[in-house]
């Protein structure tokens, strides 16, 4: 499945002026649409200006330009939110060595499974998610990003994987799920002396 790209988001436009934004309507004909102000009843919808005045959907000069970055923000924003929505429902999931689908998850099936039904796909082993995405530094993590630990051994390689639900706090502590051999769909803290002592690293995979 991927991302729903066709969201709204309302845009409050109250510290910009425009005097005037030529537009030409989507069902391309030759008649041209003035927008003579911007208010916060407006909507941008994948680039495309929703001008309640006329009800008209239109594709407005300079609106990726002005908007495009924002607007991929949002999206971004919201697809996150979703995901961690998602994660939480399998909550309490028994593990399962190998596990990949609902009926039990082992760690990487786990990550693996949720991030697909965003349209992500991520590599079949802990070991190899620690490729995916890009390297981001401890203080950088937010929501979303893949949490990697050492296996049962200290020093090991890679055996572990979660997804971080909060942004480090003062002490630099990560809320975060995963699929824990030991009561399954867990949420966890990195300070747990367990995951604090075989934390590795995080990835970020959207972006």
């Amino acid at each position: 499945m991927k991302p729903n790209t066709s969201i709204a988001v309302s845009l409050f436009l109250s510290v910009m002026s425009f005097s005037t934004l030529a537009a030409q309507p989507v069902n391309n004909d030759d008649q041209q649409t003035l927008i003579k102000q911007l208010n916060n009843s407006d909507l941008i919808v994948e680039n495309r200006l929703y001008d309640t005045s006329s009800d008209q959907v239109i594709i407005a000069a300079g609106m990726e330009m002005l908007f495009g970055e924002k607007i991929e923000e949002n999206k971004i924003n919201i697809i996150i939110n979703d995901l961690i929505s998602t994660a939480k429902k399998y909550i309490g999931t028994q593990y399962r060595s190998g596990g990949k689908t609902p009926a039990g998850f082992d760690c990487s099936g786990f990550t693996s499974y949720i991030f697909n039904q965003f349209g992500y796909k991520l590599s079949t082993s802990s070991s190899a998610q620690f490729c995916d995405g890009k390297h981001i530094n401890h203080h950088e993590i937010l929501p979303g990003d893949l949490l990697f630990f050492n296996g049962r051994e200290i020093g090991s390689r890679i055996g572990h994987v979660g997804i971080a639900i909060s942004e480090p706090d003062e002490k630099g502590v990560v809320t975060f799920i995963h699929s824990a051999s030991s009561g399954g769909i867990r949420i966890d803290k990195t300070s747990a002396p367990y995951y604090s002592s075989r934390y590795k690293g995080a990835r970020r995979v959207i972006h």
